[in-house]
């Protein structure tokens, strides 16, 4: 019976690294999505010749 738990203990432990390592790979997905997003969309309006017009004058 002891041997068996151990053995159930591993297996649970297995799935639930397996199923972590999953869920930080979508969060990392997600993550570098939205990181590459936002850089665009604050990148845009700052490689626009208007935008720098307008800094030049500041």
């Amino acid at each position: 019976a002891m041997a068996w738990d151990k053995r159930h203990q591993i297996t649970f432990f297995k799935i639930s690294v397996m199923s972590w390592n999953v869920y930080f790979e979508l969060c990392f997905c997600v993550c570098q999505r939205l990181l590459n997003l936002s850089i665009k969309t604050i990148l845009i309006p700052f490689s626009s010749h208007k935008f720098w017009l307008h800094f030049s004058r500041l």
